[in-house]
C-alpha cells in the first residue's frame, strides 16, 4: 500500500487548511521581523537624510507587498474553503506564480535589508580592523 492511498480527502483538506493559516500567520510575522529591523537602522542612522529616506521607501515597499501577499491568501479563492477542498465550486488564483513574485519580492527586500546599513557602517571613524569586525557580525545576521 503506498503514502497516497493511506491519505484520504478529509486529511489532505485539513493540512492544506493549516497550512493556510500557517502561512496567514509567517506573512504576519515577517511583517513584524522585518519593519522592526528597518526601525532599528533608523534609529542607528537617522542621521544621514538620503539614508532615512532611502529607509522609509524599503518600509513602504515590504509593508506593501507583504500585505498584499497576505490578502491574496486571504482572497484567492473564492468561496475560501475551495483553497482546502478542490472540489467544491469556484475558482482560486494561480498560486504558484503568486508564490514565485512575493517569493522574488521577498529576496530582494531582504538583499536591500543586508546592504542598506553597510555604507553607514564604512562612514564610521573606526579602524580597519573593527570596521571589519562590525562587517562581520552584520553578515552573520544575513544567513
Amino acid at each position: 500500500m503506498s503514502y497516497y492511498e493511506l491519505i484520504n480527502d478529509a486529511d489532505t483538506a485539513f493540512v492544506t487548511l493549516w497550512i493556510n493559516d500557517a502561512d496567514m500567520v509567517y506573512l504576519i510575522s515577517l511583517i513584524g521581523y522585518k519593519m522592526s529591523i528597518l526601525v532599528l537602522y533608523l534609529r542607528l542612522f537617522s542621521i544621514d537624510r538620503i539614508f532615512r529616506y532611502i529607509t522609509q521607501l524599503t518600509m513602504f515597499f515590504v509593508s506593501s507587498y507583504l500585505l498584499a501577499n497576505l490578502f491574496t491568501q486571504i482572497f484567492g479563492c473564492s468561496p475560501r474553503s475551495k483553497y482546502w477542498d478542490p472540489d467544491i465550486p469556484g475558482h482560486c488564483i494561480n498560486y504558484t506564480k503568486a508564490g514565485l513574485a512575493y517569493g522574488a519580492m521577498n529576496v530582494g527586500s531582504d538583499l536591500i535589508i543586508f546592504i542598506l546599513p553597510l555604507p553607514m557602517l564604512w562612514r564610521l571613524k573606526l579602524s580597519k580592523r573593527d570596521k571589519a569586525a562590525i562587517f562581520v557580525i552584520f553578515m552573520t545576521g544575513a544567513m
